[in-house]
């Protein structure tokens, strides 16, 4: 992880938030709010976690939180850092092996990185990391995914990019 940014994973079991940071500033200001919302329009209603603190490691979030992706925003001494997870069951956005809302090389790269132990997913990561739904998460994935991106492929045949 380079210095600065920020990993979020979600459990569950205790309704709980887990970061893990490099993030080196003495005061730090975490907020949360519904990805749906980009952080220049966030209002009072969207939030649903605010925190300063200078070691934010586990936050306790509300155990009514509705289901979906939130995004965990970590900032201070002019820099912004974030990361997403996602609550509940909701849909898997084929490709998307890093769970960052896109499918992008950062995708084809987690999952070759997976295959020699370098990489973990989180969330629905690994349900998404199988790019041409063949049930293994192997270099066919990250081929796929790539030629996604660059067009190479047809997209109303393949399950790249679409949400199941």
């Amino acid at each position: 992880m380079a210095a600065g940014e920020i990993s979020a994973e979600y459990s569950a079991e205790t309704a709980s938030l887990k970061i893990t940071t490099k993030y080196t500033a003495d005061q730090k200001t975490l907020l949360i709010v519904p990805s749906s919302v980009s952080l220049d329009k966030v209002t009072a209603d969207d939030v649903v976690q605010i925190d300063q603190n200078a070691e934010i490691v586990d936050v306790a979030l509300p155990a009514d939180l509705k289901d979906g992706k939130y995004t965990v925003y970590m900032g201070g001494d002019g820099q912004v850092y974030s990361d997403t997870f996602r609550v509940g069951a909701g849909k898997v956005l084929i490709g998307d092996a890093n769970q960052d809302g896109y499918v992008e090389a950062a995708d084809a790269t987690a999952i070759l990185k997976y295959n020699i132990n370098k990489y973990t997913f989180k969330d629905n990561g690994e349900e998404a990391a199988d790019a041409n739904q063949d049930g293994y998460v192997e270099a066919a994935d990250a081929t796929a995914i790539l030629k996604y991106n660059i067009n190479k492929i047809d997209k109303t045949n393949d399950k790249v990019g679409t949400e199941k």
